[in-house]
């Protein structure tokens, strides 16, 4: 297996592997897309610290480093062939992370506009260091999302998956017609801009 997005990726992160060690995911992201994309096949073309995630899976309440977690969604989309069919599995993992029990109930019972309220502490109960602002549009039904994260933590194809999970939240707290697109992107910053019915 040819890990192109990988390797890409750990070359331009200053620090590889062991960049921006404080900015952490929590681990039942990655474990819910793994159960949806079985690197375990390729785990040993992996580079060390994603092999040991694949082979080891850590507890879901654990964190592990950004960097790692991002290293494994682009091994997924290696996987899978195509960055089209990897933003369709983020949805897909996404929708069935925030129907579940942790997350399904709650955000029903909140609606959308008060999900994305509050989008800001629970953005922070699933990673550390990556910041998430919310501003709202001319229209009660839309939003912006503004994230600053480390230097090319997170790659173009990472920041379309990040709209298939507001997408799915806005979905999952009752939104219809949802539509959530990457507006400005920088190296360290992205805005989302969020429209539903």
């Amino acid at each position: 297996m040819d890990f192109t997005r990988v390797t890409r990726f750990q070359q331009s992160v200053p620090g590889g592997w062991d960049a921006y060690p404080d900015y952490q995911q929590k681990a039942s992201i990655y474990r819910e897309f793994l159960a949806r994309v079985d690197l375990a096949p390729h785990a040993a073309a992996l580079p060390p610290p994603l092999r040991r995630l694949v082979e080891e899976p850590v507890p879901v309440s654990s964190w592990i480093p950004e960097a790692h977690s991002c290293g494994l969604f682009l091994a997924m989309a290696d996987v899978l062939g195509s960055d089209a069919a990897f933003v369709t599995h983020s949805y897909e993992s996404n929708r069935a992370l925030l129907s579940g029990p942790a997350y399904g109930f709650l955000f029903k019972l909140l609606g959308a506009r008060t999900v994305l309220k509050g989008a800001r502490t629970r953005w922070g109960q699933l990673h550390r260091g990556i910041t998430m602002d919310v501003t709202w549009g001319d229209t009660r039904n839309e939003a912006s999302l503004i994230m600053h994260f480390p230097e090319h933590l997170l790659p173009p194809l990472l920041l379309r998956s990040y709209a298939t999970a507001f997408r799915a939240a806005l979905e999952v707290a009752g939104a219809s017609a949802v539509e959530v697109r990457v507006g400005d992107a920088a190296a360290t910053s992205a805005q989302f801009h969020a429209a539903w019915k």
